[in-house]
């Protein structure tokens, strides 16, 4: 798809870019790191294992192309351990600045002209430090997009997927998928359960159609989704990778449980993704081991989402092939 704007020339996916590697700290993401080794062969994609003892990595780093070798941007929460083996272990230099803005709150891509650019949440936004962000992420000031929040960071709500194009996690469409579940045991109290969710959502933070046209405003074209029903089902908080076809590969919460009570709901989403993003080829769903809590309807990647407000993007950090992308 593409969508001309008098303001923007056309986007390119810093933010559905050829992942090199995917980092994550084995502390807290045993419970998923064959799985995620599974998928890192099939998708060529290296998973590295290192302590830093945090469990939010994406939050506080990220890796980008400052020429000519990559770079990580960190805050203050990195550990030294960890900064040190990105160094000898792959060769890539940290900057840190308190101007670092938290990674689950932004989304870093470039324009076909090599310009950088940087959407964030609006509450990530401080028109005073301006200046300063633009020179620690290397991104003009009029290329910096601010966008309404529908949850306290964004990538629990939307997920860049290239060329313009940005899942959005859509009140209406979500409660319409719903009428696909209602054999599924305990249906009316399901419904309730959604509902109410986005009763308070929508009372905390921004709607959904706020963030859509923000977004058309900017000359993005978002594409509304059932991603996100309640805490523990959320299908947004997700990692993409990009093949050198042009193809995509979405890797994602899982909601298949011991109960298996919730597959349906991976499944419709899968469905919806792919008729909606031909250019997804395969979708990927990480469930975790065990369920922390030990409940037959939640998996552990449900856990930390129902109970830790954080998914799989929360819990890890890539590295694009900036080579392969160039």
């Amino acid at each position: 798809m593409n969508i001309s704007s008098p303001n923007l020339v056309s986007f390119k996916g810093y933010d559905a870019a050829p992942l090199k590697r995917i980092y994550l700290d084995y502390n807290y993401c045993g419970a998923f790191c064959d799985e995620l080794k599974e998928i890192g062969k099939k998708e060529n994609i290296d998973i590295a294992i290192e302590d830093d003892g945090t469990k939010w990595g994406q939050d506080h780093r990220v890796i980008i192309n400052n020429n000519p070798k990559p770079e990580m941007l960190v805050d203050y929460n990195v550990s030294d351990i960890f900064i040190d083996a990105v160094k000898n272990k792959y060769n890539i230099d940290t900057k840190l600045s308190p101007y670092y803005i938290t990674g689950g709150n932004s989304f870093l891509g470039k324009f076909d002209n090599g310009e950088n650019w940087l959407i964030l949440g609006d509450d990530a936004y401080i028109e005073d430090d301006v200046k300063e962000t633009c020179d620690y992420y290397n991104v003009k000031e009029e290329n910096i997009f601010p966008i309404p929040q529908q949850n306290f960071h964004i990538d629990m709500f939307m997920r860049p997927i290239g060329n313009n194009n940005i899942l959005v996690n859509d009140e209406k469409t979500v409660l319409e998928s719903l009428e696909k579940f209602k054999g599924m045991p305990d249906f009316d109290k399901l419904k309730y359960r959604v509902e109410a969710y986005f009763m308070r959502q929508n009372a905390l933070y921004a709607k959904s159609e706020e963030t859509i046209e923000t977004l058309k405003d900017y000359g993005f074209n978002p594409i509304p989704v059932a991603g996100v029903y309640v805490p523990s089902i959320n299908f947004m908080n997700a990692i993409v990778n990009k093949h050198p076809d042009g193809t995509l590969s979405y890797i994602t919460n899982s909601t298949k449980t011991p109960s298996d009570r919730f597959t349906l709901f991976q499944e419709n989403f899968e469905q919806e993704l792919k008729e909606k993003v031909p250019q997804i080829k395969n979708v990927y769903f990480v469930e975790g081991k065990n369920s922390a809590a030990n409940i037959p309807d939640y998996n552990y990647m449900m856990d930390n989402l129902g109970f830790n407000n954080g998914g799989l993007h929360c819990m890890t950090m890539e590295e694009p092939d900036f080579d392969k992308w160039a």
